[in-house]
Parts: structure tokens; C-alpha cells; sequence
């Protein structure tokens, strides 16, 4: 759901150029406050996005890594990384950007995970696309698929979300 609501405003924002897809291959349930995890997704989506410049195509896949974590997995198709940048994505006030931006936004995503027992990772080709992956570790307990459950912070469900452009 966190997914889904960050990529609606990007499907306001981007409606003619940008391609998102969202799966899952299971329940991506985790114990979290939701405002940070909300905060930590739209952070990396809004820099695929602009890796991408506002087109491309977005990947976002939902699952569970068999060790105990769920995962949001996101791939873009942009300007991919240096091997410099990739060592130094996560220090507070680097940025590969220009103007303007503070590089604070990986750091603080990645320290907001730390402190939920969660992870960040980045994986990167330059010219080609970066997948940032986003762990959290999974709910213990997750309800049936027929029991009302509460809301959860990672609903995945398999399907296309926005589809625009060719």
C-alpha cells in the first residue's frame, strides 16, 4: 500500500512517461511506524525517478527473503551509479546530483531502517539502472488471507499499476 500511494502521485506527476509496475510473491508484512517506512519509499522512488528524469521504466516488487525480512525491491532503468557514488551513497551531505539537494536522503533512509532492524541496498550499472532494495524484518503471525486483518504497512499484490507511454 506505501508502494501504491507513492507511485499514484508520480502517475499524476509523470502520467506520459513513466512506465511502474508493481508485484509481489507473497504477504510483505512488517512491524514499523508507517510514516517512516512511507518516508524511506518515496525517498527512493522520488530518486529513481529522477535518475530517470521522468521516464522509464520503475520496477517495484514486494516479497519475503525466506530469512525472516520482507523486502521492497526498486528498479529503475536510469543513469546508474559510478563506483565511486555506490561507496559513498549512504554519507550524509554527498550527492551525485546536482544543485539543490542536500544528500541527506539515503542516509537518513538508511538509518531509519537500522533503527526498525532493517537494511538498505543499493546495486547499480552505470548507463544501465540501479535496484535499491528495502528490508524490514517480516510481521510475525501474518493473518490468513480470509481472517480481517488490520491495516498492513506492505500489502504486495501482483499487477500492473501504471502502464503509460510505449
Amino acid at each position: 500500500e506505501i508502494a501504491e500511494a507513492t507511485v499514484a502521485l508520480y502517475q499524476e506527476i509523470r502520467k506520459d512517461s513513466l512506465k511502474v509496475t508493481l508485484t509481489g510473491d507473497g504477504r510483505g508484512w512488517v512491524l514499523g511506524d508507517a510514516n517512516t517506512v512511507q518516508s524511506v519509499v518515496d525517498a527512493v522512488i522520488k530518486n529513481a525517478v529522477e535518475a530517470m528524469a521522468g521516464q522509464g521504466s520503475l520496477e517495484i516488487h514486494v516479497g519475503n527473503d525466506g530469512d525472516g525480512c520482507a523486502f521492497l525491491r526498486i528498479t529503475d532503468n536510469g543513469a546508474g551509479f559510478t563506483s565511486e557514488a555506490i561507496t559513498r551513497l549512504f554519507e550524509p551531505f554527498w550527492t551525485s546530483k546536482p544543485n539543490c539537494h542536500l544528500g541527506l536522503g539515503l542516509a537518513l533512509a538508511q538509518a531509519a531502517l537500522n533503527a526498525h532492524g532493517g537494511r538498505l541496498t543499493v546495486s547499480s550499472t552505470r548507463s544501465v539502472g540501479s535496484t535499491v532494495t528495502i528490508f524490514l524484518p517480516a510481521a510475525p503471525n501474518v493473518p490468513a488471507a480470509n481472517d480481517k486483518v488490520p491495516e498492513p504497512i506492505l500489502a504486495p499484490s501482483t499487477r500492473v499499476i501504471l502502464e503509460v507511454g510505449g
